[in-house]
């Protein structure tokens, strides 16, 4: 696909999705880049986060979990410590 009918976003496959699914993108044009390719293997999910920020990437996962409570911690910062608190005293 020509640069300007490029999609309008760069993705970051998280490890645990197959490389095939990042190989067929690139090759219809998309600006992917893998887990792997980042340097990023065995990274924590804060630190995929940072990454994809810093290089103005949508992550894509199957952990939503993790990425929705980093959302969460980090969108109320007067609340933090006591969410923080309350969701470890949950486990």
């Amino acid at each position: 696909m020509a640069k300007e009918e490029q999609l309008f976003i760069s993705v970051q496959i998280d490890e645990h999705i197959g490389k095939a699914l990042a190989v067929s993108l690139k090759r219809h044009g998309y600006d992917v880049v893998t887990t792997v390719e980042a340097g990023l293997l065995g990274a924590s999910d804060s630190e995929q986060l940072a990454h994809a920020a810093a290089t103005k990437r949508a992550i894509l996962t199957f952990n939503i979990l993790s990425f929705l409570l980093i959302k969460l911690f980090f969108s109320f910062p007067k609340k933090r410590k006591v969410w923080l608190e309350n969701f470890l005293d949950a486990f």
